[in-house]
This record gives structure tokens, C-alpha cells and sequence, in this order.
């Protein structure tokens, strides 16, 4: 848990500031979007005027998120200005810097403070005035809700309660992951005396699939293919794939946690192709095995057992540059 000492410090830039900016990583998931939510709604009830400014759209099953306080999608035209005149910028769920794309290289051309809070290990960036970070929280969401506990807990409503379970229920994989702990149940428990419904949270982030969801979801699970005597299994989805069904690139969330549960797998990936023609690969893990240094390694980063990088190569490159350095690292901790 991050030390009261260091809330207090953020209490006085919170006080400080009047227009501030809160962002997260592009291509954003539940932690991200209900930590983003949350916090806003914490300074808005603090009197700042805040805006939340992705550099992604929200995908589909989080639009539920924008009832509690709008998440835009950033345009240059409609955010520059603010961007570069707030008073405070706020990365959440972030990492480095540079997941917030031109949102984030906005906040580093602007004269404001800024902050990241962040469960993933942080890179010191030169230009933040404070990175808070705990790896042994669950969720970022989690610590916001320190946040709140520590400095603000007259603040804390039904709505930032919604905001911030919905960060922990998808960052713990609706609690089966092995981030989950007795400190995420007692979180949760605060949380429900306010109110919030978990089958409706849970039915709107996790039963909204699409017909074209399901047949891409077809499309995957016919082409499966292993290495190292199928302790890994690993698909490819094309744009052109995507596009066959109708679908959205949003559509594969949660395929990999699909493949993962493989009887005798121990590590799944997706090379999925961007639109720019360069190759998201995501990586799941499980049991002893850890994938983050693999994923170092190509550029990217993350949790032990849930990592991606993105690689400036079309998808056939990325997999040969992929693929070999996983088998080995999974070899060595067999």
C-alpha cells in the first residue's frame, strides 16, 4: 500500500490545481477507463474542472463508464488548448509515458505538473513530478481507492464506487487471477456498502458480445497452433479477419484468457494486426511461469503474467522475432 506521506503531497497538488487533465494507456481496458472515471469524479466533487481525455475510443462494453462522467476521445482541434494550459496532468494505469500517445506527448510539452499512479513498475520518466506506484496493489483502481481513504473519505459515493469496482473486477479477471488477494476482497466489501450492483457491472462489461465477436471468436479457436509440446499456444488475427465479420478491433478482448485456460498450456499470445500495419502481440501466462522479460525485450512491458509490446513489423516478422525468444524463455523456468 502506497504511504500516507506520499497521498498527502498529492493532496497539495490536488488542492492546488483548478483545470486538470486525466489520461491512460491507448487501447484502454476496465483498470484504466474505471480508474480514469473515478478519479475524475473524485476532483470533481472537489470543484476542479476535469476532463478525461483517451487517445483511444472506449470500446463498447465500458460506454456504460460515460453515465458517470464522460471519457473523451481526443482530437487535436478539441484538446490541444486544454492540454497544453491545465494545471495538472494525471496519467493512470500508464506505465511509460508514451502508452498515452499524443495525449501524453501533449501533457510533456505543457508547463503542468505531472503525475502517474500506476500498479505496473514505473521508468522514472524525467518530466513526471511524482510517479506513485505499488505493484502489490491489485489494480490502479485499487489505489485510487487508497487515495480516497487516505485524504478524502467523505468523498467516496455510489458512483466512484461503480467506477473503481469495475477497474479491480477486470484487472483480477473477475477475481481468478493470482493478483487477487485478502486485501482485494476487503477493497470490494467497502465498495458494495455503497450500493453498486456486481451481476449488472458484470453483465455490461462482460455479456455484450456481438455476433461478429463470436464468429471471430470461431475464426481463432479453428487455428490454434502450439510450440514446446503445446505448453504454448498462439493465434494470429488480421485486419482482414476483423473485417470478414464485421467486426472491431475491440472484439478480441479476452480471447487470450480464453486460450489460457488450454488444458496443459502455460502460455498464450495474439499477434494481432493494427490497422498501420504493425503487430500487437499480448502475452497470458500462468503457474510459475512469467512472461514481462519476454515481453521487455520486444519494447513492451507489464504484469508477470499478463505483458504486450507493440512491434513496427508486419505480422509475419513479428512472429519470428516473437516466437523464438518466448520458447526459450519459458524453457529456462520449466
Amino acid at each position: 500500500m502506497t504511504n500516507i506521506s506520499n497521498w498527502r503531497e498529492l493532496e497539495t497538488r490536488l488542492t492546488m490545481a483548478k483545470e486538470i487533465v486525466v489520461t491512460m494507456h491507448m487501447n484502454p481496458d476496465g483498470d484504466a477507463l474505471g480508474s480514469s472515471a473515478a478519479m475524475a469524479l473524485l476532483l470533481s466533487n472537489l470543484g476542479k474542472r476535469v476532463r478525461v481525455i483517451s487517445m483511444s475510443p472506449v470500446p463498447d462494453n465500458y460506454l456504460f463508464l460515460n453515465k458517470l462522467y464522460k471519457i473523451e476521445q481526443y482530437e487535436a482541434g478539441s484538446h490541444n488548448f486544454f492540454l497544453a494550459h491545465c494545471d495538472l496532468g494525471i496519467f493512470l494505469d500508464v506505465g511509460d509515458l508514451s502508452r498515452a500517445g499524443k495525449v501524453g506527448e501533449a501533457l510533456q510539452k505543457s508547463s503542468a505538473p505531472l503525475i502517474s499512479i500506476d500498479h505496473h513498475p514505473g521508468n522514472g520518466h524525467k518530466r513526471l513530478t511524482m510517479e506513485m506506484i505499488d505493484t502489490s496493489a491489485c489494480s490502479t483502481a485499487t489505489m485510487i481507492f487508497d487515495l480516497i481513504q487516505a485524504i478524502f473519505p467523505e468523498k467516496l459515493n455510489r458512483q466512484i464506487a461503480e467506477a473503481l469496482y469495475v477497474g479491480i473486477l477486470t484487472d483480477t479477471g473477475s477475481f481468478r487471477f493470482s493478483n487477487t488477494t485478502a486485501r482485494t476482497f476487503d477493497v470490494v466489501r467497502h465498495l458494495l456498502g455503497y450500493g453498486i450492483s456486481p451481476p449488472e457491472i458484470y453483465q455490461a462489461v462482460y455479456e455484450q458480445s456481438s455476433i461478429a465477436r463470436m464468429q471471430l471468436l470461431g475464426m481463432v479457436l479453428s487455428n490454434l497452433r502450439f510450440e514446446l509440446e503445446k505448453r504454448i499456444v498462439w493465434v494470429v488475427i488480421t485486419q482482414d479477419m476483423v473485417k470478414k465479420v464485421g467486426g472491431d478491433p475491440d472484439d478480441t478482448d479476452g480471447f487470450n484468457d480464453l486460450l489460457r485456460t488450454i488444458q496443459g498450456v502455460d502460455v498464450s499470445l495474439i499477434f494481432k494486426e493494427r490497422h498501420d500495419g504493425d503487430t500487437r502481440v499480448n502475452f497470458r501466462a500462468k503457474g510459475k511461469i512469467r512472461i514481462n522479460e519476454t515481453a521487455k525485450k520486444l519494447g513492451g512491458g507489464g504484469h508477470p503474467q499478463a505483458s504486450g509490446a507493440i512491434l513496427k513489423l508486419p505480422i509475419d516478422k513479428a512472429i519470428e522475432k516473437t516466437l523464438p525468444l518466448l520458447i526459450a524463455d519459458v524453457k529456462a523456468q520449466l
